[in-house]
């Protein structure tokens, strides 16, 4: 049957995917997906972006069992009939870049292994991507960490395979990771596409995100296959706040907005002075940006961020 290709467990199945050049692997770790044989004959990576996919996979498997297809290019989603594509880069791009992104997003990984408080959690070898960890070593470190913080009690210390369980104190943890998303860089922008807003959106909301040192998100500036309402969707999941402009009074806005809302993810609202007034009822009790040019929306926008989300790590004051 061979061995996965990015965490190297044996594969459960492979076979032909509805009669295409495609194959869907079965994997304990990193679930079902799809290869075209074109694709899987070529493949070529290095040691640490098949880890950096595997961990995608697994992640990703203890939250959708549904097949995912990988792809080396974009591919119309026609080719796959309606099951999620990926590139590889998207995958590798997505891969932490910080230690405490790694221990917040592990801690995440093992509440979903978690049937319910005090169940112990097998820890071997293999779940290296469990940890998004490169090797042992690291994988040992992180578990080090997550223990030492309180959130984990292990069996077993140095050795594996071990066992572990989340205390209290890491269901709390757990608790706060899954309201506010807060590993996330990403600010989401809600906003009417008329071309009256391009030089507000330049000038406005993506110079106050980037400058608070987040990275905008608008819809239409993402190259993306599939249905735009799940990629709104799957890009409001993974945001650390969204800003909802009802300038032009966009239905869509008020969705984005209440969805956002659903998750506990922080909105931020905005309005243009002039439109405030056919703002819904459902929206005005919540404190508005109320801006007249681009400049007082900056302005304004930055220092909301930098009151209710927190600047990042590189953002210094306007002042």
């Amino acid at each position: 049957m061979g061995d996965c290709l990015f965490c190297n467990q044996q594969l459960n199945n492979i076979e032909k995917w509805k009669g295409k050049d495609a194959y869907i692997h079965s994997c304990n770790g990193c679930g079902e997906y799809i290869l075209t044989g074109t694709f899987r004959a070529s493949i070529k990576m290095t040691k640490e972006d098949k880890i950096r996919i595997a961990s995608y996979l697994v992640s990703r498997c203890l939250i959708d069992k549904s097949p995912i297809a990988l792809t080396d290019k974009k591919l119309s989603q026609g080719d796959f009939d309606g099951v999620s594509l990926i590139t590889i880069g998207e995958m590798v791009d997505q891969f932490p870049k910080r230690v405490d992104e790694k221990i917040n997003r592990t801690l995440l990984n093992l509440s979903r292994c978690t049937n319910h408080f005090g169940e112990y959690i097998r820890i071997g070898e293999e779940s290296c991507p469990l940890f998004y960890a490169s090797n042992i070593a690291e994988m040992l470190a992180i578990r080090k960490e997550l223990r030492e913080v309180g959130y984990i009690d292990t069996t077993d210390y140095d050795i594996l395979p071990t066992q572990l369980r989340i205390t209290a104190k890491g269901f709390d943890r757990i608790y706060e990771l899954d309201k506010v998303n807060p590993t996330s860089r990403q600010g989401f922008i809600a906003m009417w596409f008329d071309s009256s807003m391009n030089s507000v959106y330049k000038n406005g909301f993506e110079k106050a995100i980037t400058d608070a040192d987040y990275a905008p998100k608008r819809i239409d500036k993402k190259d993306f296959l599939g249905k735009i309402d799940d990629e709104i969707i799957a890009e409001i999941k993974r945001s650390r706040f969204l800003v909802a402009d009802f300038t032009g009074q966009r239905g869509g806005v008020y969705y984005e907005a209440g969805f956002a809302h659903g998750l506990n993810i922080p909105v931020i609202y905005t309005c243009r002075e002039d439109c405030l007034k056919d703002a819904h009822f459902d929206t005005r009790q919540y404190n508005h940006i109320v801006w007249k040019d681009e400049q007082d929306l900056y302005t304004q926008l930055f220092s909301r961020i930098g009151a209710t989300i927190g600047w990042g790590p590189k953002t210094k004051t306007t002042e």
